[in-house]
């Protein structure tokens, strides 16, 4: 049988005037004493009611044809059809192409679905595999392009959070990705700040609720002043732009300073850089780029 299903012991299979058949064993033509390369299926014969070696034979998709050597009887049976013998045969006018086996119907008014099973299997066989940066280049234009589309914008951000309910699920989500502890150098920062000035800072942890024109802030002032302090990790953001950065917190009313990793451990640096921030008056964006500068060489680990 080209192209089909294979039969195994134990299948059921439906004849096209509706006759259940059992597979009862499958072997190929040398094992049964025939010649060629045919495979034969020890099946009841549905005219005969004998056990008969039922040759398969493809013939038009969907259709094999499987005939009763003894009685020469014709077997119209659908390929796309064989079950284990515990489950419940489908009936005739059911999906007949191979891959519809795997899909389900909701309901009459419904489309057809993949099965949750064989979403897992296909989720499995993808899993690991990666596409190329050409791929991935053309793939990320085309969705730029479909996102010009105003209508195109508008339906898959109302899918996304059209109701109040989906609202609601994203700024949970939001809120239950943000950083809820300091790591080692927001630690630092913050017991400098604590040293200083007592009670004047606090860590914010990227909290949506001190969002800043798209930013989010690590530490900021709670007593009044606009002012917000960046921890940045050398390794990755000593090649940021940090002037851009600057404006934008600026654009936003905020002063801010970005102390670096490697420099927080150097606390007399430290300290000092903190001092003059707190009491530099705000809007100076020159001056607040150059304190943001690297001073100190940054470490081979880095």
């Amino acid at each position: 049988m080209r192209g089909t299903t294979k039969l195994h012991k134990g299948d059921i299979i439906i004849t096209k005037d509706g006759t259940k058949v059992e597979i009862l064993d499958c072997k190929a033509a040398w094992e049964v004493g025939r010649c060629g390369t045919k495979k034969y299926n020890l099946i009841t014969c549905p005219k005969c009611g004998q056990l008969r070696w039922a040759e398969s034979k493809h013939m038009s998709n969907p259709v094999f044809t499987g005939w009763c050597l003894h009685c020469s009887n014709v077997i119209q049976i659908r390929h796309a059809l064989p079950q284990k013998a515990n489950n419940p045969p489908k009936s005739w006018g059911e999906p007949n192409r191979l891959w519809k086996k795997k899909i389900q119907k909701i309901d009459d008014n419904a489309s057809y679905h993949h099965t949750e099973e064989h979403n897992k299997h296909v989720s499995q066989t993808l899993l690991g595999r990666t596409k190329s940066p050409e791929i991935r280049a053309r793939m990320a234009e085309a969705t730029r392009l479909k996102w010009q589309d105003p209508e195109y914008r508008k339906k898959h951000l109302d899918a996304l959070m059209g109701t109040p309910e989906k609202m609601e699920a994203w700024q949970k989500a939001a809120r239950g990705g943000q950083k809820k502890h300091p790591n080692r150098n927001e630690k630092r920062i913050q017991a400098y700040l604590d040293k200083l000035f007592p009670n004047e800072y606090k860590f914010v942890g990227d909290d949506v609720n001190y969002q800043t024109n798209g930013l989010f802030p690590d530490h900021i002032h709670n007593n009044g002043k606009k002012k917000i302090i960046l921890a940045h990790g050398t390794h990755w953001h000593k090649n940021d732009d940090l002037m851009a950065t600057i404006k934008r917190y600026s654009d936003g009313g905020y002063d801010c300073l970005i102390m670096w990793e490697h420099e927080t451990k150097n606390v007399e640096l430290s300290e000092s850089k903190l001092i003059k921030f707190h009491t530099l008056p705000n809007g100076n964006i020159n001056e607040l780029f150059n304190m943001s500068q690297i001073k100190l060489p940054i470490p081979k680990w880095s």
